[in-house]
């Protein structure tokens, strides 16, 4: 996904196959706003927000900052966690996720037990 709300808001749109006219319609925002929106030059009010994350079907916080919000399943269980336990939780997933933006940024692991085998991402030459 690009950078950025309109970039998102962009991208999101064209996910569902919408023109901004379709988004538009569906969210009650003008077409003019929606093009300023996506070419950042406007920032949504509130409840702009609210109504293009409906439309698209996602949480105002994937739409605003590109984060998804987790499932009510997983907020329930994380709320019942003792405080240390939850930030022991914490912690593991942002350890989780450094891991994971390293192994994208310099190669993907391939393979089961001993035959793992690193795939670097570049083109060799």
């Amino acid at each position: 996904m690009a950078d950025g709300f309109g970039g998102r808001l962009r991208d999101l749109r064209i996910a569902r196959g919408w023109t901004q006219q379709q988004l538009a319609e569906a969210s009650s925002v003008t077409r003019g706003a929606l093009s300023h929106l996506e070419a950042g030059r406007r920032k949504p009010f509130s409840d702009t927000a609210e109504r293009l994350a409906s439309a698209l079907g996602v949480s105002v916080a994937e739409l605003l900052e590109g984060r998804r919000a987790a499932p009510a399943e997983l907020v329930g269980l994380v709320s019942e966690l003792a405080p240390r336990e939850r930030q022991q939780l914490a912690d593991y997933g942002e350890y989780l996720l450094r891991r994971q933006r390293a192994r994208e940024a310099t190669g993907a692991v391939i393979g089961r037990g001993s035959r793992r085998r690193i795939v670097s991402r570049q083109r060799s030459k």
